[in-house]
C-alpha cells in the first residue's frame, strides 16, 4: 500500500542556549518565526518540520514560533522521557508537557546510553553526556538547515552550541583539533565551503560575564571542512536558495505528474508479508517506499523526453546532411539550400529552447534519486542500513558538486533513521534476507542480464548495417573506376547521370552511419553497456554468496557490500551522463 500523501520532509534542526536573556527573547522570537514563516513559503508541497531536543530556552521558543506558523515540531528526547524530565524544574516541567501534548507535536525518544556502575552491586547507570553527544549526532545527521540561538562564543564544550555549529557546518572534530581557535571569514572563502548551512540568530545569555559583540541580525552561516572558520552571509546563500527551489520544482514536477496521470511505475518495491508497521516506528520504508515512486515516475516522464529531443536532432542532423548532399551532387536552384539554412536555424532555436526545460538534467537527477532509494530501501529491510552511508559515498565520489545534484542528498535525509534498527530473531532475519535475495539481488541480476542481451543483439545488427555500408561503397568506388564513360549517361526521364547518382549514394549511406554513431554517443550506450556488464555480474556474485551461507550478519555484510556497490555504479552512472547535457545533439 503506497502512501501517497506522504510528502517530501525538511528538516530544520535546533540548536541554542538554555539561558536566553529576558531582554533579547522577543526580538529572537520575532527573527525565528519570520524566518521559518519565509522558509514554509518557498516549499510548498513540501512538509517542513522544526526537530527539537525541547530543552528550556532556545528549544523551546523555536518549538513555539513552529508551532505558531502551523509547523510540525518533533521533540527528539536525548533519552527516555521520564529519565529526561529529571533535568527540569516543576516549573519548566509543566511547560514540557504542554508541549508534548500539543497536536503538532511528535515526541521521539533517542534510546539513552549506558555504562557499568558497582554502585548498590552490579547494575547501569544512565550516561548522560552521552546521550546529550547523541541527540547532537542526530541533529547534525537529519537537519537540512541548522537554527542556531547562540551568542556567537565558542565554549569548546563536546555537545555544546557551538560544538554542534561546528560540526554540522564544517565536520569538525574538537576532539581531533582541541586547540584549534574559532575565526568568522569572509564570504569570499565560501568556495572552500561544506554544502551546509545554518541560520544564526544571536542571542544574549544570562550567565554572560560580559556582553559580546554579535550580529545586529539574523546571519546565515557556513563553513570550511575540518576547521573553525566560520563564513558569515547577510542574505540567504544561493547554494541554499537554489536547493530550496530545487526542492520544490520536485514537488511541483510530481504534482504536474499526478495530475496529468502520466506517471508509470516501471519497477516498484514489494510489500513483503513480514513488513509489519509497528517493526518500523519510523515509518521510513513507507517514506522510503511513496518518494521512489515519485523519482521512478518522474525520471521515466523525463527520459521520454530528452530520448525524443535526441531522436528529433538526430534526424534534423540526417535531413540537413540530406539536403546538402543533393544540392552538391544535383544540378539544383538555391531552393534548397534557404532550406538548409532554416531548417539549421529553426533547429538552433528549438534547441535550446529545449535544453532550458532541463529535460536530461531532470531524467538523470530523478533516475539517481530512484536506485538511491531502492538501495536504501533493501538495506532498511534488511537491518544493514547502518553498515552503507549512501550520502557519504555521494560525497567522496563528488554527486553534490555537480550543479542542481545536492538537493538530492538533503532528501535522502528525510528517510535516514534516526536510531539503528532493532537487532531481528534469526527466523524473521533470515525470512528478510531471503525476501531482499528475490526480490532485489536476483531481479537486479535477472534484469541486467537481459539488458545485456538486447543490447548485444542490437549491436551486432548495427554491426551487419556497418558492413553492408562498406561493401556498398566499395562497390560504387569499384563501378566508378571500371565504368566511368557509361556511367556518364544521364538517367532516364532526367538530366541526372547515373555517376552523379552513385556518388550521391555513396556520400548518403557513410553519412547516415556517421549520424547514428552521434546519435549513440549522445545516449553513452556504450558506457551504459559496459555498465550493465558490471552490474550483472556484480548481483550475480552477490546471489552466489548469499546461496552459499545461512549466516544473518555474513548476509547483511554481502547486502551491504552489493548496495556500496550498487550507489557506486549510480553515482558514476549520472556523473558520466550529466557531462554530455551541454552538448548539442549530434550537429546542432
Amino acid at each position: 500500500m503506497v502512501h501517497t500523501e506522504i510528502r517530501p520532509t525538511f528538516t530544520i534542526g535546533v540548536t541554542g542556549h538554555r539561558d536566553l536573556a529576558e531582554s533579547c527573547l522577543t526580538e529572537v522570537a520575532d527573527r525565528t518565526g519570520k524566518f521559518l514563516a519565509s522558509i514554509r513559503t518557498r516549499l510548498p508541497g513540501v512538509e517542513l518540520v522544526l526537530m527539537s531536543g525541547m530543552a528550556d530556552g532556545a528549544d523551546r521558543l523555536a518549538a513555539r514560533c513552529a508551532i505558531d506558523n502551523q509547523i510540525r515540531v518533533v521533540a527528539l528526547l536525548p533519552m527516555e522521557r521520564q529519565a529526561y524530565e529529571e533535568d527540569f524544574s516543576a516549573q519548566s516541567l509543566t511547560e514540557f508537557h504542554a508541549f508534548l501534548g500539543h497536536p503538532l507535536v511528535r515526541t521521539v525518544e533517542l534510546p539513552g546510553a549506558f555504562v557499568e556502575t558497582a554502585e548498590r552491586g552490579s547494575g547501569q547507570a544512565l550516561e548522560r553526556d552521552a546521550c546529550y553527544k547523541n541527540l547532537s549526532r542526530v541533529l547534525i545527521q537529519k537537519s537540512n538547515l541548522l537554527l542556531a540561538l547562540w551568542d556567537g562564543t565558542d565554549t569548546g564544550l563536546i555537545g555544546g552550541t557551538s560544538d554542534v555549529v561546528l560540526s554540522y557546518l564544517g565536520g569538525f572534530d574538537a576532539h581531533a583539533s582541541p586547540t584549534q581557535s574559532m575565526q568568522y571569514v569572509p564570504p569570499g572563502a565560501q568556495a572552500l565551503g561544506s554544502l551546509e548551512y545554518a541560520l544564526w540568530v544571536p542571542v544574549r545569555r544570562r550567565s554572560a560575564a560580559r556582553e559580546i559583540d554579535v550580529p545586529t541580525a539574523a546571519v546565515f552561516l557556513s563553513g570550511i571542512k575540518n576547521t573553525k572558520a566560520l563564513v558569515q552571509h547577510q542574505r540567504i546563500p544561493e547554494g541554499l536558495s537554489d536547493r530550496i527551489e530545487q526542492l520544490a520544482d520536485y514537488c511541483a514536477d510530481a504534482r504536474v505528474l499526478t495530475a496529468t496521470g502520466k506517471g508509470e511505475l516501471s519497477w516498484g518495491l514489494p510489500d513483503h508479508p513480514v513488513k509489519a508497521s509497528q517493526d518500523d516506528p519510523e515509518n521510513l520504508l513507507q517514506r522510503i517506499e511513496t518518494e521512489f515512486i515519485r523519482a521512478d515516475g518522474l525520471a521515466i516522464f523525463f527520459q521520454g523526453h530528452s530520448d525524443r529531443m535526441f531522436k528529433a536532432f538526430s534526424f534534423v542532423g540526417a535531413l540537413l546532411g540530406l539536403l546538402f548532399l543533393v544540392y552538391g551532387s544535383f544540378p539544383t536552384d538555391n531552393m534548397l539550400l534557404y532550406g538548409y539554412i532554416a531548417v539549421f536555424v529553426a533547429s538552433y532555436i528549438v534547441y535550446h529552447w529545449a535544453h532550458r526545460q532541463r529535460w536530461l538534467l531532470k531524467h538523470v537527477m530523478y533516475r539517481l534519486l530512484a536506485e538511491v532509494l531502492r538501495v536504501r530501501f533493501f538495506l532498511r529491510r534488511t537491518g544493514a542500513e547502518g553498515l552503507v552511508d549512501a550520502i557519504a559515498i555521494a560525497r567522496f565520489v563528488g554527486i553534490d558538486r555537480l550543479d542542481g545534484f545536492d538537493w538530492i542528498l538533503q532528501l535522502l535525509k528525510s528517510v535516514a533513521p534516526r536510531t539503528e534498527s532493532a537487532p531481528e530473531s534469526v527466523e524473521r532475519s533470515t525470512a528478510l534476507l531471503a525476501a531482499v535475495k528475490a526480490d532485489w539481488v536476483d531481479d537486479q541480476a535477472g534484469y541486467f542480464a537481459r539488458k545485456i542481451r538486447v543490447m548485444r543483439e542490437r549491436n551486432r545488427r548495427v554491426e551487419g548495417v556497418k558492413s553492408l555500408l562498406v561493401t556498398t561503397v566499395l562497390v560504387v568506388i569499384v563501378a566508378l573506376i571500371c565504368f566511368e564513360a557509361p556511367l556518364l549517361t544521364a538517367i532516364p526521364g532526367g538530366e541526372v547521370s547515373y555517376k552523379s547518382a552513385l556518388v550521391f549514394l555513396m556520400g548518403l549511406f557513410p553519412f547516415w552511419l556517421a549520424v547514428w554513431e552521434l546519435y549513440h554517443d549522445k545516449m553513452a550506450t556504450t558506457e551504459l553497456l559496459w555498465q550493465y556488464r558490471n552490474q550483472a555480474e556484480t548481483f550475480a556474485v552477490a546471489a552466489y554468496r548469499l546461496e552459499q551461507t545461512d549466516d544473518s550478519a555474513e548476509r547483511r555484510k554481502v547486502v551491504s557490500d552489493l548496495a556500496t556497490h550498487a550507489l557506486l555504479e549510480s553515482y558514476q552512472w549520472a556523473i558520466q551522463r550529466i557531462q554530455r547535457e551541454h552538448d548539442p545533439p549530434s550537429v546542432v
